[in-house]
């Protein structure tokens, strides 16, 4: 049945030792390809982008595009030669006429090569059907055509279960998450590590020197709308598919007010010991007065 669909693309993962393990050779050698599932994980665990290019440990190949965007590539009608990885994005491209480059999607990724999902849809709000009711035939064929089908396991005794924004998430929601993100270009984009610290470094030194030259009311008034300034860009920027860390720009803020209040603070008693000292000191002779 697989291969005379002639349209099934299977998926694989990696294994023990993060070997790249193949589908069996019966699937393999009668299903227009295969590739490897991009999901990512983040830190806290949660799954929020995907690799769609990745170096791989397989007996056959030491590189391949992954699951998610080989599907995209064949439901757009676009040859896997057409599939061009750059160093900053990937390019689906439609035409073979490189005077015609503007025809192509191209896929932003992050310094590390991933590529953000943009999430749209819970697993409880996507057109979903039992496989069973499909393999009796008990659902149209015109239900399914000319779509984009991804059969996985959706029943939470498979264990094929996975953190998502939405929380936990069945693993097929997610590919459909990262495969339409691709098919919409609905792109999120990152601000680049570069200009990031860049922009840490400037917000430094402009609350310092501003909060230096105000009083420690005016200065607190400043960091607040500062901040307020800060996040409401950092919502327009969301709003428009640009991300960036805002909660080291507010912590760095109210870091320089404090810190640049507390120097006032500790010059002020400074300066208010010597001139103490110097009131009770005679100046001819250099002695206390009492």
């Amino acid at each position: 049945a697989i291969k005379d669909s002639g349209n099934v693309l299977l998926a694989c993962a990696y294994g023990k030792q993060m070997i790249y393990i193949e589908p069996e050779k019966m699937f393999r050698d009668n299903a227009m390809g295969y590739g490897l599932i991009g999901a990512v994980r983040d830190a806290d665990n949660v799954i929020r982008k995907i690799r769609p290019f990745a170096l791989i440990l397989s007996r056959d190949k030491s590189a391949d595009f992954s699951f998610e965007l080989k599907a995209s590539a064949f439901y757009l009608g676009i040859p896997h030669k057409n599939i061009i990885n750059h160093t900053s994005d990937i390019m689906l491209k439609f035409s073979k006429d490189p005077r015609l480059e503007e025809r192509a999607i191209m896929i932003p990724l992050d310094e590390e090569g991933s590529m953000n999902i943009n999430y749209f849809q819970k697993f409880d709000e996507m057109n979903s059907l039992p496989f069973w009711k499909v393999y009796n035939g008990e659902i149209p064929k015109n239900a399914l055509k000319n779509k984009l089908v991804i059969v996985s396991q959706t029943g939470e005794l498979f264990h094929d279960q996975a953190l998502s924004p939405y929380g936990l998430q069945p693993g097929g929601a997610i590919i459909v998450n990262a495969v339409g993100t691709i098919l919409s270009q609905n792109f999120i984009r990152e601000l680049s590590a570069r200009f990031y610290y860049f922009l840490l470094i400037f917000v430094c030194l402009v609350m310092s020197i501003i909060n230096y030259k105000l009083s420690a009311i005016r200065g607190f008034l400043f960091t607040f709308f500062a901040i307020g300034s800060f996040y409401f860009t950092s919502i327009v920027l969301f709003i428009n598919n640009v991300i960036f860390d805002i909660f080291d720009i507010i912590v760095l803020s109210a870091l320089m007010y404090a810190s640049i209040s507390f120097y006032k603070y500790v010059w002020l008693l400074v300066e208010s010991a010597d001139v103490r000292r110097l009131a009770i000191t005679d100046s001819l002779t250099g002695l206390n007065t009492h």
